[in-house]
């Protein structure tokens, strides 16, 4: 059964290097947008677009450059969702009886689920 477990911990780092993306694509959006939504009429989006020279000296520069586009974004999320079942399918290799110590991980789904 090594190949079982083998599998299973391959997936499960997996799942948790697509989770890790997803979460820093939110974060570069949220880096993004946090200023926006607190109150937008006090920033410039650096965006390589012609910007008034008054308005790069009065307002704050917000970069628009590391900004995932929403099709990152989707994508990222389609391969967590995968990488999910994926992990979940290797962990439903491992016989319980030989599951020894190992204890079901939080994040999997439920059985049947």
């Amino acid at each position: 059964m090594p190949q079982a477990y083998g599998r299973y911990f391959e997936m499960k780092a997996a799942y948790e290097q697509a989770t890790a993306q997803v979460e820093r694509l939110i974060a570069q959006l949220g880096k993004f947008t946090t200023p926006l939504l607190f109150n937008w009429s006090r920033y410039y989006i650096d965006a390589n677009i012609r910007t008034p020279p008054g308005m790069m000296l009065e307002r704050i520069r917000v970069s628009g450059h590391d900004v995932p586009s929403t099709g990152e974004i989707a994508q990222a999320m389609v391969a967590q969702f995968e990488a999910l079942q994926s992990a979940s399918e290797a962990w439903d290799r491992i016989p319980e009886r030989e599951r020894g110590d190992l204890q079901r991980p939080s994040w999997l789904p439920k059985s049947g689920a």
